[in-house]
């Protein structure tokens, strides 16, 4: 979790990843390979930039602040582009992340780019302390999904569904465009 007045925190756990070696390297050779081990272990969101992603590569090096398309989950996935893996830019420095038990390892499915992925719950990040987090409205809660093919995305909550088996109907996806956002604040005084 992230202290409000800082841009960068812990991941709610460490993930072993993959980097591509284009993001970190001067130049990389054809037939060498193009990526390398890293342990993910934090993250840094700035207002309207990309989500940062800090690493530890596997020859001892933190390296920090790698866009989400740097990231892999298997060394060979396929190269993506940054607009694949996130919607918005943060909105500030401030976060918190948590690991929903109910979601946790659960089947994702989400909007990215101009299509569709299917993959996995990893954790959540809310944003804090910024003015669009305090309008109900524009308030966004980024789900980090390992997609099947290997890549990192992080989507708002109006990008995801929840593939869970046992109550959901995964059958057929239709996403609910017929939810309305929250406009209303809430309290007992």
């Amino acid at each position: 979790m992230s202290d409000m007045n800082h841009c960068t925190g812990s991941l709610p756990r460490h993930l072993q990843v993959f980097v591509r070696r284009r993001f970190i390297e001067d130049s990389v050779m054809p037939g060498e390979p193009q990526m390398t081990r890293a342990i993910w272990f934090g993250l840094v969101s700035q207002p309207s930039r990309a989500w940062g992603c800090t690493v530890v590569l596997e020859y001892g090096a933190i390296y920090r602040n790698l866009p989400l398309h740097a990231i892999a989950f298997k060394e060979d996935a396929p190269d993506i582009e940054l607009h694949e893996c996130q919607h918005w830019d943060c909105y500030g420095y401030g976060w918190s992340s948590c690991i929903y038990p109910y979601l946790d390892g659960q089947k994702m499915i989400c909007k990215s780019g101009g299509g569709e992925k299917n993959g996995h719950y990893l954790f959540s990040v809310q944003p804090i302390g910024d003015g669009w987090s305090r309008i109900p409205e524009q308030s966004k809660e980024f789900t980090f999904i390992e997609t099947e093919d290997g890549n990192l995305v992080a989507q708002p909550t109006d990008r995801t569904l929840v593939a869970d088996r046992s109550f959901t109907d995964t059958d057929l996806v239709v996403w609910p465009t017929w939810l309305r956002r929250q406009t209303e604040e809430w309290s007992v005084e």
